[in-house]
């Protein structure tokens, strides 16, 4: 897999995200937002290896500076989310 394929993966895994993360504070029983918050990490990891075996791979079997990058965009995603919570 290259850098591009990984990439669209990416972006398309953030908006997946993005969009769950309205729709469980509108739609789903969470208590708080941390429960949100491991909700969607937990999404995040179960989506993104999904799409990576649909195309012949798995995260484990990146290098460690390619891991270093997808979990710098999970954390920023869940960052912007968290911000976002916060204020509801």
């Amino acid at each position: 897999m290259n850098q591009t394929e990984l990439e669209s993966i990416l972006d398309y895994l953030e908006n997946s995200i993005k969009k769950l993360s309205t729709e469980s504070q509108n739609f789903m029983d969470f208590e708080d937002s941390k429960q949100i918050i491991d909700f969607l990490k937990n999404q995040y990891e179960i989506r993104l290896e999904n799409m990576l075996v649909k195309k012949g791979t798995s995260i484990h079997q990146f290098e460690s500076k390619i891991k270093n990058q997808i979990i710098q965009r999970r954390d920023s995603l869940i960052k912007i989310i968290e911000n976002d919570l916060n204020f509801k």
